[in-house]
């Protein structure tokens, strides 16, 4: 396999050389050029796309199957694989080549299975070969990439950050105990600050565990942590007086406490067990994924997002969430999400680049958001009374902007979400703003026709025309906006948004401002339109003008001009 890449890399090398050689050589013309580019070198091009395209796929798994406790796994070694680490555990990744997400998986994928060093075992599958595609689908992978863990018979889907730290956390908590024992108070509390949520068995001796409880324990140990203590100053301390108790131990939310039926059969307590764990073993603060996003973020209820890394820092952000994830549980959902993966979205959101962690309040219902002031530290007092404030109303939403233009000459005037209420609310002027975007191509057939309304707006100086894109300005929540372009008026008088839904041309949208604006917009007799305190003024002059001319001698003509050049420059310049 080696070889053949060397042999490839060597023939790629070569026709690179070749194309580099023609781009050098001397041509008399650009029609030489091309006819020798497309003439002689028809094999280099093909050869070229060939191995650039084997490069790009097929050397991904280079070096991979070389490397300690990886491999690429068909049908038959992947049942050897599961049976050799049925115990310590088969981390697998079940890829596509061609797919952008499973390629940036890769390299944490592989660094965390070097700093494990081949324990748990890690592998890939490619399901776009036969036997890959038979793997995916015995296992259900509907979508790509996809990482289980193997171990004992059971398969765990990995729903955490795809990161190397996360992963080799993840992996050291499956090779640990299915049950731990805690025999100190400070552990217990060490241990819920950082879990959230323990699912605790107190006990006389550790040998009358339930098996109700160790299976369920071996199920969801990917998710929550299983606990037994048999101390009985923890028992004081807890005030736990009956024993064996299984209760469920919540950060900053009461504890729930199984209560046992004795006539219950063993299969059907071990089902009932599980899902009561399931039910009342709630984290406050989640990671938000692909199966519970809907849950967090289409309920309709707001939620706290926090974007956050690996760092320790993060963790400690997260914790100071529990008493408002607490505080409002009813009302908001609180959750994490890899601020390094989904910075994008971050981005979107208005948090500013490289400030991550951050946190942001999302009102779903009425699609706004607001970000937590970066000027702030993220502490529990703090972020509490920043939570309260959004729901009283007494925060602004954030409203992405782009910077103004330093230079705007008009006709049509750029608009920008941090200069909107200044600009649009000034009770001196009608507004009328065409909201748009970049990409929209009704929008950009629009363009020519508004440049040509403010054209023939020009004199109107009571009537601004503004441009808004909201491919980088994120308009006011309020406008409701749903499709582009939307033409708005914000009359001077009453700024409540008036939407034009007439027909696309000058004359209609003109007849519109005509009929809407506070400020009367009037026609002069040459044609031009200008506001109604203008063209008072304009008529006053030609009053002026038809008085000179009716009392004035025509041969006083070189003092009747004298006079009125003043008056006309007066009212032009009005």
């Amino acid at each position: 396999m080696t070889s053949s890449f060397v042999v490839i890399k060597v023939i790629f090398s070569q026709v690179l050389v070749g194309y580099v050689v023609v781009f050098f050589t001397p041509l008399k013309s650009a029609k030489n050029f091309t006819r020798t580019f497309i003439m002689k070198f028809p094999t280099a091009t093909i050869l070229l796309i060939f191995t650039y395209g084997v490069g790009l796929f097929g050397s991904e798994d280079q070096g991979w199957e070389d490397s300690p406790g990886n491999k690429i796994l068909d049908g038959t070694s992947m049942a050897d694989y599961l049976d050799q680490n049925n115990d310590t555990g088969l981390f697998v990744e079940f890829f596509l080549p061609w797919c952008g997400h499973s390629r940036r998986l890769r390299s944490e994928f592989r660094r965390a299975a070097a700093i494990l060093g081949g324990s748990p075992m890690f592998a890939r599958v490619d399901c776009s070969t036969a036997d890959g595609a038979n793997i995916c689908q015995q296992n259900e992978i509907t979508y790509h990439p996809t990482l289980l863990f193997f171990q004992r018979g059971q398969a765990y889907e990995y729903l955490h950050r795809a990161t190397a730290d996360e992963m080799v956390k993840y992996c050291r908590r499956m090779m640990d105990q299915d049950v731990k024992s805690v025999d100190k108070i400070i552990q217990l509390v060490d241990m819920l600050e950082k879990e959230q949520v323990v699912v605790a068995a107190f006990l006389q001796d550790a040998q009358e565990i339930g098996e109700h409880f160790l299976v369920t324990a071996r199920n969801l140990k990917d998710q929550l942590t299983f606990i037994t203590i048999t101390n009985p100053a923890i028992h004081n301390i807890l005030g736990i007086s009956s024993l064996p108790s299984y209760i469920i131990l919540r950060q900053q939310q009461d504890a729930v406490t199984w209560q046992a039926d004795e006539s219950v059969e063993p299969e059907s307590l071990i089902m009932k067990f599980g899902l009561w764990v399931s039910d009342w073993a709630v984290p406050l603060v989640e990671p938000l994924t692909q199966d519970n996003y809907y849950a967090k973020l289409g309920s309709g209820i707001p939620a706290l997002i926090l974007y956050r890394d690996d760092s320790t820092l993060s963790d400690m952000h997260q914790v100071a969430l529990y008493k408002t994830a607490a505080y409002f549980k009813e009302k908001l959902n609180v959750a994490t999400l890899d601020g390094i993966r989904y910075q994008q979205l971050a981005l979107k959101m208005g948090i500013p680049p490289r400030t991550v962690p951050a946190l942001v309040f999302v009102d779903v219902k009425n699609e706004s958001h607001y970000v937590y002031p970066s000027s702030q530290t993220l502490r529990e007092d703090l972020i509490f009374d920043f939570v309260q404030k959004v729901f009283a109303h007494e925060v602004s939403p954030t409203l992405r902007s782009a910077e103004a233009p330093m230079h705007d000459e008009g006709p049509v005037y750029t608009l920008v979400a941090k200069e909107f209420r200044g600009r649009v609310m000034d009770p001196g002027k009608d507004v009328l703003v065409n909201f748009r975007t970049r990409w929209c191509g009704f929008c950009n057939l629009l363009e020519p026709t508004y440049r040509s309304l403010a054209v023939s707006m020009a004199h109107v100086d009571t009537l601004v025309l503004y441009e808004f894109d909201v491919s980088n300005n994120d308009p006011e929540p309020y406008l409701n906006l749903t499709s582009y372009p939307t033409i708005t008026l914000f009359s001077a008088h009453n700024k409540t948004a008036l939407t034009y839904m007439g027909d696309r041309s000058v004359s209609a949208m003109t007849e519109f401002l005509q009929k809407h604006v506070s400020i009367k917009i009037e026609s002069l007799p040459d044609g031009h339109l200008v506001s109604g305190e203008h063209a008072e003024r304009v008529r006053s002059a030609i009053d002026l003008v038809r008085k000179f001319l009716m009392t004035v001698d025509v041969s006083d003509s070189v003092q009747m001009k004298n006079s009125i050049s003043p008056i006309l420059h007066q009212s032009s310049s009005s």
